[in-house]
């Protein structure tokens, strides 16, 4: 471990339920979205190490909306 952010978000009744950030190793952001009852929700953003896009999708119930 280095010491510094993995992630960060909140939990309601054990479950992740809020806006979550995710980093990589070194500090940069890896992913950021929604948890909705445990299940992601809405518009998810992931990111290379570099900084550069990775993905960009809609997630409803957990599952990848769309194309």
């Amino acid at each position: 471990m280095n010491g510094l952010l993995f992630s960060k978000g909140n939990f309601k009744d054990n479950n992740e339920d809020s806006a979550w950030v995710s980093y990589h190793e070194y500090g940069g952001l890896r992913s950021k979205g929604n948890w909705k009852n445990n299940k992601k929700e809405g518009v998810w953003v992931g990111y290379f190490e570099n900084g550069q896009l990775s993905y960009k999708g809609t997630w409803k119930y957990n599952m990848k909306e769309g194309v």
